[in-house]
């Protein structure tokens, strides 16, 4: 079961996201075979320390609106068979919240982006002030490159797949631009204890429930004949099939696609150890190794509780009736450590099985490595 939330689950978001960009990175590769041109296009507006995230998403969206009512979007659309891919990406710094819109044009060639550029800024401009929010700087409000490279493409497609999800796991909070940064990254030093991290990451939460970071022209999976998927089946999936597509879009997905690899279980008591000397980083890189060895990290590093090996694991599964039937006959009242000892062996049991079946949905499964 996925709770399938592209926006706030750090498990949920990755998959999905990742899914739309291979999604996007076959739809860039049919279209341009098809005769199109893609075209990349970013929003943003001014904001300081003050403006809440619902106030710029809510100016964000209505001075959207007015922009695909614009004349420029209008001839695009019917002149040029344009369909337009938008992406929300969200970054924190200094002066707090700062939303902006990546969207890719797919459209016929010939037209003229100084056209979009000058009608898109009066529009952009026109409709941010009337929220209330600082005027915006035309050169930097809209940017706008046309005839997109491959290079640049890919770099669309990592915004689209959000690449920066995982960037968490590794702890070092590598800034997105500047001193912002991004969503994930403020989740895992929230999660690492941050105070400050864990009032932004509400505020995020607060702010962006039932928003759509992922949207695009209606018609745009039959017209260049790409399948789409719901967010709760993407979610579903363990691995992506990244075959077929261009090298530039591919190794870049790659490197965000690693191969599950069950290598035991830690006790709540070591994982908030971890977190509280935040080393999420270290054990992360230990568990990229070919052969990691987590307990023996847990002592050197000084952290209590117990890592269980897959083989610990398995030999408690094998007896789970016997240990079902002795948790049965314990009295919590009068034998309070032997319960919760059948009751910790009668979880890590489950967990076992659960890995198990985790890894036979994944194509990268190795039995071997699981007994080892």
């Amino acid at each position: 079961m996925r709770c399938s939330s592209p926006s706030t689950c750090v498990v949920c978001s990755s998959r999905i996201a990742k899914a739309r960009g291979v999604w996007l990175a076959q739809v860039f590769s049919n279209a341009l075979s098809m005769g199109y041109e893609v075209s990349m296009l970013t929003l943003t507006v001014r904001h300081k320390k003050g403006n809440s995230l619902e106030q710029l998403l809510k100016a964000m969206e209505q001075a959207y609106t007015n922009v695909q009512g614009s004349t420029s979007y209008k001839i695009l659309r019917k002149e040029y068979g344009a369909d337009f891919v938008r992406v929300l990406e969200i970054t924190h710094g200094k002066n707090g919240f700062h939303p902006h819109y990546h969207i890719a044009i797919i459209h016929k060639p010939g037209f003229d982006f100084e056209v979009l550029r000058s009608d898109m800024e009066r529009t952009w401009l026109t409709h941010i002030e009337r929220q209330g929010l600082l005027s915006p700087i035309a050169n930097k409000a809209v940017h706008i490159v046309t005839n997109a490279s491959n290079e640049q493409r890919a770099w669309y497609l990592t915004k689209a797949c959000g690449m920066s999800s995982l960037e968490v796991s590794n702890g070092r909070y590598k800034t997105a631009q500047g001193d912002n940064l991004g969503i994930w990254q403020i989740h895992g030093q929230a999660v690492a204890g941050n105070l400050d991290a864990k009032y932004i990451w509400h505020a995020y939460e607060k702010a962006i429930y039932k928003k759509r970071l992922f949207t695009m022209s209606k018609g745009m999976s039959d017209k260049y004949g790409v399948l789409w998927r719901s967010d709760v089946e993407l979610a579903s999936d363990e691995v992506l099939d990244l075959e077929g597509l261009p090298s530039e879009i591919s190794d870049n997905l790659q490197k965000v696609s690693p191969s599950i690899k069950f290598v035991g279980a830690l006790s709540p008591y070591s994982w908030k150890q971890i977190c509280e000397k935040r080393l999420n980083g270290a054990l992360y890189d230990l568990l990229r190794t070919v052969e990691p060895d987590v307990g023996g990290w847990l002592v050197d590093q000084g952290i209590g509780g117990n890592f269980f090996t897959p083989a610990e694991m398995s030999l408690r599964f094998d007896f789970r009736d016997d240990l079902l039937k002795c948790l049965q006959a314990t009295n919590i009242s009068t034998h309070p450590a032997e319960f919760d000892y059948y009751e910790n062996a009668l979880c890590l049991a489950d967990a076992y099985e659960q890995a198990l079946e985790t890894l036979s949905r994944c194509r990268v499964f190795d039995l071997e490595s699981v007994n080892a």
